[in-house]
């Protein structure tokens, strides 16, 4: 039992923070193969996770109208990735 305590304990206090990475170009180089996650939005995510003890970030592919409307209605929660500011 005690155990258990401490490994459910451990596993809690060492759990990342889910940050989505939310994408909407289905190119090749940016995104090669959807359901493989292949691409370099996927390496991108694969990268910050290698730099990062705190977060955890999945590369999420959403159409942009999608990503248009969660805009609007504020919940967009996460890193919008690709979009040209100008």
């Amino acid at each position: 039992m005690f155990f258990y305590i401490i490994s459910v304990f451990i596993a809690h206090a060492i759990e990342k923070e889910a940050i989505n990475v939310y994408v909407y170009h289905l190119k090749p180089r940016f995104i090669i193969h959807l359901k493989k996650e292949q691409g370099l939005y996927y390496d991108f995510s694969t990268y910050l996770n290698s730099k990062s003890e705190k977060y955890r970030f999945k590369t999420v592919f959403i159409p942009r109208k999608r990503i248009d409307h969660m805009m609007v209605q504020n919940t967009l929660n996460g890193i919008l990735l690709g979009v040209n500011p100008i």
